[in-house]
């Protein structure tokens, strides 16, 4: 039985809009906030468990509150900025 890997770069946002991600990799990605009328930039590498978690759940969206886009909605939104 073979299991689906995704293939990355992944490109998410939350659905409130006010964060949007480039996964890399399972362990690997990029963050862009909304901080007040500008976007904050945190590349994220992750070095515990409990991080590859948090980067799982984004992609699995276990939560609910991610959705995915594309490369260039990415790039429009922070065009936006």
């Amino acid at each position: 039985m073979s299991e689906d890997r995704p293939v990355f770069p992944i490109y998410l946002r939350y659905t409130n809009g006010r964060s949007y991600f480039k996964i890399l990799s399972p362990t690997s990605m990029v963050e862009w906030q909304v901080v007040g009328r500008t976007i904050a930039m945190h590349p994220f590498q992750a070095r515990t468990y409990p991080d590859r978690v948090m980067i799982d759940d984004l992609i699995n969206n276990t939560h609910n509150n991610t959705e995915r886009i594309t490369e260039q909605e990415l790039n429009n939104w922070l065009g936006g900025f």
